[in-house]
């Protein structure tokens, strides 16, 4: 088994409990809960990111993160299609990120991708936006999405 660790990161928004093992970040989660096992250390190389990102000076990250969690080949696909090809400051609609991943019409994929994304931030969920502009759902509530677009420089919504 994986050497996990795991801490808590303040953010403008929450808490943040970020779980690290040996293939990169494992999970971020607004939630509250707390990993069932491992041991409570920081990696300070992924803190070090965070903090830089929340201070508006980093755009894009460079530590790794560990997505074998994610169920379903099409769901993976979505997911890495999404932090490879949507920088900071740029939004892409979930038909748009569907038909990028190779799956043209599964937007409905796009959104169950989004909604089970271990590591968001890492793997930006908050830049994937309804057809018609309109922001839609975040598993971390509207305001954190929008405050994460607004760091980025989105200032429309």
């Amino acid at each position: 088994m994986a050497d996990l660790r795991w801490w808590v990161e303040p953010t403008p928004f929450g808490l943040l409990t970020i779980t690290s093992g040996d293939l990169g970040v494992q999970r971020i989660g607004l939630d509250g809960s707390l990993p069932a096992n491992g041991i409570e250390d920081c990696d300070t190389e992924v803190q070090d990111q965070l903090q830089e990102y929340f201070a508006g000076e980093r755009r894009a990250f460079t530590v790794p993160f560990d997505l074998s969690s994610v169920r379903g080949p099409a769901s993976l696909v979505i997911l890495e299609t999404l932090a490879r090809t949507v920088p900071a400051g740029t939004l892409i609609t979930y038909g748009e990120l569907a038909e990028r991943a190779g799956h043209p019409g599964a937007a409905r994929a796009v959104g169950q991708a989004m909604a089970h994304n271990p590591v968001p931030i890492l793997v930006p969920c908050h830049r994937v936006i309804g057809a018609n502009g309109v922001i839609g759902g975040f598993g971390w509530g509207l305001e954190a999405k929008r405050w994460m677009l607004a760091n980025e420089g989105v200032t429309w919504l």
